[in-house]
């Protein structure tokens, strides 16, 4: 490009807001319209300004072989607040922003898919380039990435987000910012944790980059890394260079891997971790960066893991052991337990510690077959015994079954080979106390009646819990990373005379177990056993800064409502619940202000629970998680604004017969960041269940209502008759 064409691009941007050209109606492209002869070919522009425009382009133009450009805004001044959502098939270049003598700050690019040969956040021949920002989730792209560009001026503060899709270009290079005679500085580039091994292994990745000489293009640049494995072809010209490691990062694993020396000499390097701090031995070394020269400039200390170089590698040793899995219960509410079970298949040389030897009576270590893997795994089985240490100490070797007398919560050790593999843990309550709870990494599961069993889904793991006649228990379920399972016990009441007896509902926790529980959880899913009909609860966007929340009476013996939130986990940070407040029975709704002191951010997603508490304090209805954000220019998303049937929204179907219902969310002109597609539920399995894709199945007569709700609450209603 160069600047003779530029001035005719922008002569021609300016005719076509003069004569009023119409956007764009077909296909879901919306906020621009078609400039012909422009750059060689078409360009799909932002109309009416060059400031706070925005173009979603995910669909070919009709009458069009190939679009050239697209750009958010364009002008002869300031383009400023501009964002382009793209996921078409192929472009040349993609601009948030473009000024020919001014300013190009706040604006954006968003990268979900096709292909695109250049990528520019903000583009300015004359001005600086200031707080642009490109993000890259799918797609390909077939040369560069600027996150900020300016051909006279500076360009600072940018960003460029890589998270997923792939670069095909054998000499691709990504630019936090970019100049040809400016200043490069203060400048992020974040490789997410979903980029792919080899998305990028032929990319130069450059903090900053200026084309003349004696102008700084390192000074507050910064790379965030969080993920590991990932190929690259060189990296250069950032000041500092933060890890943000994986919860499954291991001893031996490699974060980067660079076929150029990266000289540290200019550079600082700093070690976090995204998530719970990782497993590991006293002299497990992981490799940041596997091909450095000198030194860095600066390291983070830590008392844990010393980072320094060595063998021309940068590399990070723990200096101490983790702390070990504990099994930790008491005496005083659990008795004679009998059988502690864990099967599994995986390399186990992590340690199991008791907590109180006293309780124990047996503690075998062997192999213990697993039907479902067939005979000729068992038969590669290594068998062994150990006896348990004067510590308490048991090393659970490969596969393991540990009996022992043992109450309370139990954590396994890692799958480190992530190899497929159940686990059982079975309890038994001493004498006058029956199971109340039982929970599977934080997650509450289904409690059947006894001689009964009942399944609980956990995201995509199923699990089984079965309490035969006698009361005795048992947690059946795929063996994953780590398996932390807890059984609850509470007294049994006995009536005395002709009194009812004043017996707790094992299906709804005490409020202080069910608090503890929450607060321990930083998923973003459903808690298991949480319903949608009761509560209904659901959020809208009230502003910048407000949500409110909604429910409805559960016409349940309630006492008070508990709201339960915080922000959404996003790139890698995980966040935990937090109890925000307590309402009266006769209150259905809340605003919340703040989160641990803080006001809610603009353009931000946040998740809440709403649970309502009996007199007894036991905690009777949980609604679905609600995911809804706060409005402003910050985000790029929008919640869902109502669910409405595509059709109907009453039918009559006989026993045995299905019906495939379907619905449409009402989203507004912004994407809606996917937290869960539209779910179902049933008011009454027993007259008619409904499908996670909404397909219901009669079952006996009479009258049920399937609800279909998004993922911020809103919803729609069907009434289904089988008769």
């Amino acid at each position: 490009m160069n600047r003779k064409s530029s001035r005719f691009f922008g002569i021609l941007m300016g005719l076509a807001m003069i004569l009023g050209l119409p956007a764009i109606a077909f296909a879901a492209n919306s906020g621009g319209i078609v400039v012909d002869n422009v750059f060689g070919g078409p360009c799909y522009i932002g109309y009416g300004g060059g400031s706070d425009r925005s173009v979603v382009y995910d669909s070919d133009v009709q009458g069009y072989d190939k679009i050239y450009n697209v750009i958010g805004g364009m002008s002869d001044g300031d383009a400023q607040g501009n964002s382009v959502f793209y996921a078409g098939s192929s472009v040349e270049r993609v601009y948030g922003g473009y000024s020919e003598s001014g300013n190009a700050g706040g604006n954006s690019v968003d990268i979900a898919g096709g292909t695109a040969e250049h990528v520019y956040g903000g583009y300015t021949l004359e001005g600086d380039a200031v707080g642009n920002t490109v993000r890259m989730t799918g797609g390909a792209l077939a040369d560069c990435i600027y996150g900020g560009y300016a051909y006279s001026g500076d360009a600072t503060r940018n960003t460029v987000a890589l998270d997923g899709g792939v670069i095909t270009s054998p000499i691709g290079s990504i630019y936090g910012g970019y100049a040809y005679d400016g200043s490069v500085t203060d400048n992020t580039v974040v490789l997410g944790a979903k980029l792919g091994a080899d998305a990028m292994a032929n990319v130069s990745i450059y903090g900053g980059m200026v084309r003349s000489s004696g102008k700084d293009a390192i000074t507050g640049n910064t790379l965030d890394v969080y993920t590991k494995g990932l190929t690259l072809k060189a990296l250069s010209n950032f000041e500092h260079v933060r890890f943000a490691l994986p919860e499954d990062i291991a001893g031996g694993d490699t974060v980067l891997t660079v076929g150029e020396p990266v000289d540290l000499e200019d550079m600082s390097v700093s070690v976090a971790f995204a998530g719970t701090v990782p497993r590991h031995k006293e002299g497990d070394k992981i490799t940041l960066i596997n091909n450095v020269q000198n030194t860095p400039k600066s390291v983070s200390e830590d008392q844990e893991y010393d980072i320094n170089v060595s063998d021309n590698k940068l590399i990070l040793t723990w200096l101490k052991s983790s702390v070990e899995p504990t099994l930790a219960f008491t005496s005083d509410n659990h008795g004679d337990i009998d059988d502690w079970t864990f099967r599994g298949d995986a390399d186990c040389d992590q340690k199991i510690t008791i907590a109180d030897v006293n309780l124990i009576t047996k503690i075998d270590l062997g192999q213990e077959p697993d039907p479902s893997q067939g005979t000729d795994k068992e038969s590669k089985r290594k068998a062994r015994n150990a006896d348990a240490n004067i510590d308490g100490q048991i090393d659970s070797g490969d596969a393991a079954v540990v009996s022992a007398i043992l109450s309370g919560a139990i954590t396994l050790p890692d799958n480190q080979d992530n190899e497929v593999a159940t686990f059982e843990v079975k309890d038994i309550p001493k004498s006058g106390y029956e199971i109340s709870a039982v929970t599977v990494n934080g997650n509450l599961l289904n409690i059947p009646a006894k001689g009964q069993s009942v399944t609980t889904k956990v995201g995509d793991v199923t699990y089984k819990v079965t309490i035969d006649a006698d009361g005795k228990g048992s947690v059946f379920g795929k063996y994953l990373a780590e398996n932390k399972v807890a059984f609850e016990h509470t007294p049994i009441i006995t009536p005395k005379g002709d009194e009812d007896p004043a017996k707790d509902d094992p299906k709804n926790p005490k409020e202080e177990d069910f608090n503890k529980m929450v607060t321990n959880l930083n998923n973003d899913g459903d808690l298991a056993g949480s319903t949608f009909g009761l509560l209904k609860a659901r959020g809208v966007s009230k502003g910048n800064k407000k949500i409110l929340l909604k429910w409805t009476d559960p016409k349940l013996d309630v006492a008070k409502y508990v709201v339960y939130g915080n922000q959404c986990n996003a790139k890698g940070k995980k966040y935990y619940y937090v109890k925000l407040g307590e309402f009266n029975a006769n209150t259905f709704k809340y605003m919340p202000k703040s989160i641990l002191g803080k006001s809610l951010k603009k353009g931000t997603y946040y998740k809440f629970l709403v649970t309502a508490v009996d007199k007894k304090g036991r905690v009777v209805a949980t609604a679905k998680t609600v995911h809804v954000t706060t409005k402003g220019k910050k985000g790029n998303y929008k919640s869902v604004k109502r669910v409405k049937p595509t059709k109907k929204s009453k039918y009559t179907i006989s026993a045995g017969k299905s019906k495939k219902l379907k619905v449409k969310e009402v989203k507004g002109k912004k994407k809606v960041s996917r937290h869960r597609a539209v779910a179902w539920e049933s008011s009454d399995p027993n007259v008619a269940v409904v499908s996670k894709k909404g397909k219901v199945n009669a079952k006996g007569k009479g009258v049920c209502t399937i609800y279909a709700y998004a993922q911020n609450g809103v919803y729609t209603t069907f009434t289904i008759t089988v008769k």
